[in-house]
């Protein structure tokens, strides 16, 4: 998985960098954060809020079923 924070991370920190040479790899999350799909926003939010991130993946039964995010949540 690369998220936004994902990159903005690593054109941060490095300071010279082929931006056409990067592989996924370069860029990716190692350990992405996770919740089930059965999981209460509520609950996710603060999950997202304790770890310093913007979404979650979102797993049933061990397979990834999509991603949550608060980005466009009026009441965050």
């Amino acid at each position: 998985i690369i998220t936004d924070g994902d990159i903005r991370k690593s054109l941060s920190e490095a300071t010279d960098i082929n931006v056409m040479s990067l592989l996924a790899s370069d860029l990716m999350s190692l350990n992405p954060k996770v919740v089930s799909h059965n999981t209460k926003c509520g609950d996710a939010d603060v999950k997202m809020q304790s770890n310093g991130v913007n979404s979650l993946i979102v797993e049933e039964q061990g397979c990834i079923i999509g991603i949550y995010d608060n980005l466009n949540r009026k009441n965050k």
